[in-house]
């Protein structure tokens, strides 16, 4: 397979982040809707948001940690190539919108009120935000952080 530019690869990667973005977003809007049930409020609804909204926040790292992964193997250089860049947002965006269909479809067995889903949603979004890729990982010119030890105090 060819390798795509870095412009081709970047354009490929928001491609797919917006797709997953409006995935979400009907999700959300689907399990909002699907259960119009009254929110009783027990222990038990209440430990299922909970648990649900802790899945959403989970998925984030969890994805970051598996996209560096991807990212090790397709590392040259100073840079990751332009196709382990593609592969390793693609892969953080699945882990990503998996977290947030599951934690949906766990929050539907709590029947909370449409309120609750609106804001699971905007946890979503906010969760989704954090994978837009920018491309950073393929540029070749990445800053130094190091620690001097020339001085001493």
């Amino acid at each position: 397979m060819q390798q795509p530019s870095k412009h081709e690869a970047r354009a490929s990667a928001r491609k797919f982040w917006f797709f997953c973005v409006v995935l979400a977003v009907s999700a959300v809007w689907g399990f909002a809707w699907a259960d119009q049930l009254l929110w009783s409020g027990d222990r038990t609804n209440r430990f299922l948001v909970v648990a649900s909204f802790g899945l959403v926040a989970l998925s984030a790292p969890v994805g970051a940690l598996v996209r560096m992964q991807v990212f090790k193997r397709h590392w040259v250089g100073q840079a990751v190539t332009p196709m382990g860049f593609v592969r390793g947002t693609r892969v953080f965006l699945l882990v990503e919108l998996t977290g947030i269909v599951a934690a949906g479809g766990l929050m539907l067995f709590a029947r909370p009120p449409v309120s609750v889903f609106w804001g699971y949603g905007l946890v979503a979004l906010l969760v989704l935000a954090v994978g837009y890729p920018r491309g950073i990982p393929m540029n070749t010119r990445l800053p130094e952080f190091s620690i001097s030890h020339s001085k001493r105090l």
